[in-house]
């Protein structure tokens, strides 16, 4: 069984603590109401063991660029990435997964890549996987992003959270999530 060490990163509201709760099976974060107010306060880390029966992951969860309850700013959140990191890390992260909504305009996902480059190096580019949240009908915007995505030379994914039902009850069968995580981390 090997570990995996994942950082989630993204501006707010784009489905990192979704992200992790899909994952997970369960509610290990506090996620927003849609209205695009920030929720997550701290870097924290999710440990999922046996995860797929066979890994452990580690999700490094992280409140949202552009912290919309003005409480933090970006430089603040890249302060509290670091702090985690020097703290509670004792090997490479595997990724990191820049979250971003397809209901964002394309100046926020340049700006995360842009923070990210500024926290990391330039060099981050080779760690860094783009999962497309939120998905739109718009297919313009969708090639907008992947022409992005080229440009930078980054690969992504379209990741689908809504597996949750009117209780939010988590309704993804194994199949479902084994589908999407083979894609992700392949």
């Amino acid at each position: 069984m090997t570990s995996k060490y994942l950082l989630m990163f993204g501006v707010t509201n784009s489905g990192k603590s979704s992200f992790a709760n899909t994952l997970g099976s369960k509610n290990l974060a506090e996620v927003g109401d849609g209205c695009g107010l920030s929720t997550t306060k701290d870097v924290s880390i999710h440990t999922l063991v046996k995860f797929c029966e066979k890994d452990t992951l580690h999700l490094i969860d992280t409140p949202g660029l552009d912290d919309t309850s003005e409480k933090l700013t970006n430089r603040m959140i890249r302060e509290k990435i670091e702090d985690l990191l020097l703290d509670t890390l004792t090997t490479q992260l595997d990724a990191i997964l820049v979250f971003q909504s397809l209901n964002n305009d394309y100046c926020t996902f340049k700006k995360s890549i842009a923070q990210l480059r500024q926290l990391f190096g330039e060099n981050v580019d080779k760690s860094i996987i783009v999962l497309f949240t939120k998905e739109t009908n718009k297919s313009s915007r969708k090639q907008r992003y992947e022409s992005i995505c080229s440009e930078v030379g980054v690969p992504y994914v379209y990741w689908e959270n809504s597996y949750l039902d009117d209780d939010d009850h988590f309704q993804i069968s194994g199949e479902q999530l084994k589908y999407q995580t083979d894609n992700l981390l392949a």
